[in-house]
């Protein structure tokens, strides 16, 4: 009696495998509006016509769902590759076309960034750019200075703003003699001919504020999340 009992028990409740975040299933249950159909796909993702009909529905899921990295954007990816405006977003639609073999949650993290991308950032043509930005007094130098010694892949700018005005510090490393413990620091051949990105300073809210080829991070950002974006960034430029 026991054994029918839960036998009938397990077929009533068959295994049902978990929806991830972005799934063929979640078809056309979409938050907010539809603001490009799945049949207009191919005119905003042309390699779209070679897929298949779960191959377009997954990722017309995942444009939609996240949101245009641009700061001058609202709305999401797909309406941002629509209007083609944005360089980040055309960014992004290539790293999901190198990485669609990911599982959702992988693609998702490529995809995804906590802050605003900025067109106006001085990025690097073969190295991936960390552009730093501090206030002077500079504030917790020891935990800034041992998050820049863990931080490897790219070339740091530091610029520093005193009264309101921001002057770049001489370069290669070390920077000043109070901060010359830099010296053990992951670049050491940066050129003197690189220059602050003089437009991000009104986008400098906290200091400091990173800026990983354009992509910005304010405060004190854990390790991870700065390392995040620079190999993210190696990998958009190999």
């Amino acid at each position: 009696m026991l054994f029918i009992f839960l036998l009938a028990c397990n077929r009533q409740e068959p295994q049902i495998q978990q929806s991830k975040r972005v799934d063929v299933k979640l078809q056309p249950e979409i938050p907010g509006d539809i603001e490009v159909s799945i049949s207009e796909l191919h005119k905003v993702i042309p390699e779209s016509k070679e897929w298949s009909e779960s191959q377009k529905k997954r990722m017309w899921s995942l444009f939609h769902m996240i949101e245009s990295p641009c700061a001058s954007e609202k709305g999401s990816m797909l309406s941002s590759l629509k209007a083609g405006e944005c360089a980040a977003s055309i960014l992004f639609k290539e790293r999901a076309l190198r990485n669609m073999s990911l599982d959702d949650d992988l693609l998702i993290d490529l995809l995804t960034v906590p802050d605003s991308w900025y067109p106006n950032a001085l990025q690097g043509q073969k190295k991936v750019t960390v552009e730093l930005w501090i206030d002077e007094p500079i504030i917790a130098k020891e935990r800034l200075l041992s998050h820049l010694k863990q931080l490897d892949g790219a070339d740091l700018r530091i610029c520093v703003r005193s009264k309101g005005e921001e002057k770049l510090r001489d370069h290669p490393l070390p920077i000043g003699h109070e901060m010359s413990d830099i010296e053990s620091l992951f670049i050491k051949n940066v050129k003197n001919r690189e220059t602050c990105s003089s437009s991000l300073s009104e986008k400098v809210r906290s200091s400091p504020t990173w800026f990983v080829e354009g992509f910005r991070l304010r405060g004190f950002q854990s390790i991870r999340s700065i390392q995040r974006l620079i190999s993210f960034s190696k990998q958009d430029k190999e």
